[in-house]
Formats: structure tokens, C-alpha cells, sequence
């Protein structure tokens, strides 16, 4: 018995060391006064095959200073592109998702807003020979056609085939994407938009709620990923058997729709309800968020609603089964996290990272529900590597409320980005060292 006791106490220092060493690092804070020139408020980055990073900031006041910057090597700041210089935003407004990087440095990306027709945009960033000074191009309005058929709305930024594996872009191939309501029935839309000589042109390869009724294909999609047959897999927020949305997948080829899980098909949506973007490993597993379902908040005022949890999906050949690897608020005051709102990152040991916009413990926010946490999963085995607004006081200078995706450098190092928080209230994008 002695021995057993011995044992547990050292696992428990384990896992708490383990916790310890990881360290945060805020590698740059965004303004989110009232006299900044340009806006805070970071969602999510790319990397490319040097190690810059890439981002946009959605700003919170009005159309003001809405911009895109690199941090080189993954920490110099260089602001890129004001998106909306005078209170106007010719390329589109509300950046969604992450961008995409090209072959030779070009960037893309989505804007749920804007536009000729103000339900968002595809643009594209390109630099001169000396990446001295760069300019937009959008090269897709949404809803151009009779009620909205070709979508509105975009979000959860844009795919390709070879995402998966970390090649860029090639510049020359069809991206893709989601737009989370318009098309034919009303319940968004998976669309192609396919690069040409008279400029790129959008196809609709999806319609989500077909023929109306329950919407039972899904509704309102916000994430897409390929696999190495080139199938297309992806989350919708809503819509499903029981209406807490589902993972599809359309095949190769044809893209006819397969939905792969109905969430809330469990007791009290005790597997999850709203899901949030996906990653495969190369067995085929899919592993994801959902953003509610599970266990029941005791935080503040988030005590009636559920926290979200973790899950993975795998393949047995005539159905996809799925296992919950993490229920969020499973600790006193959600120290474990509460409410992710963001993909996972897969690591080449098959290690995952993700982050909760709530729960921590440290319940400094305004609201009080706690700056967040970021957290690795190792199978069922959930470690928190950090708690937001862990400084104390009210201005959490380590930021909170962590939403956009993450990325890992070939050092292991863990990028993302928090939208408040940091000596200016702006945001900030920090480097993890697990």
C-alpha cells in the first residue's frame, strides 16, 4: 500500500511539473483603446516554410484600422495592409479564419462582411518583387447571384488540397471554403472558387439543408479539411438529426454528401452539440470541439449552459464512432477550461493542443468566467499548459478569451492568438513552449 501511495504522489508531481513547464511567452500586444490608430483584437495565424507568421486583426471600433501583419521568424512585427483605412473596407470587413499562404508569398483569406454586396469577400494580399509594400485584390463578392445562391457569410477562412500535410499553396489550384448561410435552401454553402484567365470564379459544390424541411444534411458549415484522397471533410454548427450539428464528408469527385455524426444523439448531449473545425491523423481519425454539450458550467454566468467538449471520430468501415477524450468544467470552477471555440493542432507524436475561450480559474474577465486555458491531450489525458489572466488583476496582461487556430514551428513551439487582454486591452499573439 505504501508503495501504490508512493506511486500516486509521484504522478501527481509529475503532471504538475509537467503543467509548470510550460512557459508563455506574449510575443505581440494589440491596442484596444480609444485613441489606438489601428485596431486590436487578433484571430488566428499561418505559418509559412521560413517561419513567419501571418495575421489579421478584426478590430472592435467601427471600420477603423483593420489590418494584416507578419511577425518574421515568428516575433518582429511588420504591419502588411490597413484593411479599412477611412472607415471603408473595399476588400471586405470582419476577417474570418485563418489566411492562406501561396508558393510565392501570396496570401488569401475570407471577410464574412464587406463587399459589393456587404455578405463578405475572398481577397487576396500580393507583395512587390521587394515585399516592401503589398495590395488587395478581391476576387470574389458573395451573394452575386438571385438570393444569395452562391452563399453569404464566409467563415472558418479557406482549404486546399496538400493543406494537411503543411505544403503552401500552389497558387494555381481551386480554393475552398464554407459560407455559413445562403445557397439553394438557405443553410449555406461548400464552395470552389477556381482561378482563370477572366478571373476566379465560384462554384458551389454543397447546398446544405437540401429540399428544406429539418435540415437534416447539416446547416450553417464553418470549417473544411482534405484528406489524401482528396475528400472533403467538414463541421456544420446546426442542422442534424437533432439539430446540434454534424460531420460530413463529400467525396472525391462527385461531392456527395455523407454525414458521419449527428451530435446530441447521446442523453443531454452528453457527445457534444455545435462543432468547430477538425484534424485528421493518418489513420483517418478526426478529432474535434464542440462548443457546447457535456457538463453543465458553474462559472459566473455561464451556469446554464453546457462547456463543451473534445472528441474524436473513427472509422470502422460501415460507420464512424465516436469517443469523448475530454468533457470541459470536469474540475471546481472549470479549472480544466470551459467553451473551446477553436480547431485542435495535431502534432507529429499525435499529441493534440486546443484552447477554451472560458474557465481557468482565474475568473478576472469581465464577466468573471475566466480568461481561458490552453491545454494537450495526449489520448484521454488532458493536461492544462496554461491559464489565462494567470498575472492577477483585472487587465490579464497574458491576455484571454484565446479563439483563433493554432500553429506549431519545427521547434515545437505553440502560436496563437487571445482577442482581449494584454497592457493595452487589444489582444495579443503568444508563443507556448510545452
Amino acid at each position: 500500500m505504501r508503495r501504490l501511495l508512493l506511486a500516486l504522489i509521484s504522478l501527481a508531481l509529475f503532471a504538475c511539473n509537467a503543467a509548470v513547464a510550460a512557459k508563455l511567452n506574449i510575443v505581440e500586444s494589440f491596442c484596444g483603446l480609444k485613441d489606438c490608430r489601428y485596431a486590436g483584437t487578433p484571430s488566428g495565424l499561418a505559418r509559412d516554410s521560413a517561419g513567419n507568421l501571418y495575421g489579421v486583426t478584426g478590430g472592435s471600433r467601427g471600420n477603423l484600422g483593420k489590418v494584416i501583419y507578419e511577425l518574421a521568424n515568428g516575433k518582429d512585427y511588420k504591419l502588411l495592409y490597413v484593411l479599412c483605412p477611412r472607415r471603408e473596407c473595399p476588400s471586405g470587413d470582419d476577417p474570418s479564419g485563418p489566411l492562406v499562404v501561396d508558393v510565392a508569398g501570396n496570401l488569401y483569406g475570407t471577410m464574412s462582411s464587406g463587399g459589393s454586396q456587404n455578405l463578405g469577400t475572398v481577397f487576396e494580399l500580393s507583395p512587390d518583387a521587394e515585399r516592401k509594400h503589398w495590395s488587395a485584390q478581391v476576387l470574389y463578392n458573395f451573394c452575386s447571384q438571385n438570393n444569395c445562391a452562391d452563399g453569404s457569410f464566409p467563415s472558418g477562412g479557406l482549404t486546399y488540397v496538400g493543406a494537411q500535410s503543411g505544403a503552401l499553396y500552389d497558387g494555381v489550384s481551386p480554393l475552398y471554403g464554407v459560407a455559413e448561410v445562403g445557397g439553394a435552401d438557405g443553410g449555406g454553402v461548400v464552395f470552389q472558387l477556381t482561378p482563370g484567365e477572366q478571373g476566379w470564379t465560384e462554384t458551389v459544390i454543397h447546398d446544405f439543408c437540401a429540399g428544406g424541411g429539418k435540415c437534416t444534411d447539416g446547416a450553417m458549415p464553418n470549417a473544411l479539411l482534405f484528406d489524401s484522397a482528396g475528400n472533403l471533410f467538414g463541421t456544420a454548427g446546426a442542422g442534424g438529426a437533432s439539430g446540434a450539428g454534424v460531420v460530413y464528408r463529400l467525396d472525391a469527385g462527385n461531392w456527395t454528401e455523407s454525414v458521419l455524426y449527428n451530435f446530441c444523439s447521446q442523453k443531454k448531449c452528453a457527445d457534444g452539440e455545435n462543432p468547430f473545425g477538425l484534424v485528421q491523423d493518418s489513420s483517418g481519425t478526426l478529432f474535434g470541439t464542440t462548443g457546447r454539450g457535456g457538463r453543465t458550467c458553474r462559472i459566473a454566468n455561464l451556469q446554464n449552459i453546457t462547456c463543451g467538449l473534445a472528441y474524436q471520430l473513427s472509422s470502422n468501415g460501415d460507420a464512424w464512432q465516436e469517443t469523448v477524450l475530454h468533457t470541459f468544467c470536469s474540475l471546481k470552477d472549470c479549472k480544466d477550461g470551459a467553451l473551446p471555440q477553436a480547431p485542435l493542432l495535431l502534432d507529429s507524436a499525435g499529441n493534440l493542443f486546443g484552447s477554451t475561450v472560458a474557465g481557468g480559474g482565474n475568473d478576472v474577465d469581465p464577466n468573471g468566467n475566466g480568461g481561458g486555458v490552453l491545454f494537450e491531450l495526449s489520448g484521454t489525458m488532458l493536461n492544462v499548459l496554461h491559464h489565462f489572466c494567470a498575472e492577477g488583476g483585472s487587465a490579464c496582461t497574458d491576455g484571454y478569451w484565446p479563439t483563433g487556430n493554432l500553429v506549431m514551428d519545427g521547434s515545437g513551439h505553440v502560436f496563437g492568438t487571445t482577442q482581449r487582454g494584454g497592457p493595452d486591452g487589444g489582444g495579443e499573439v503568444f508563443r507556448l513552449t510545452p
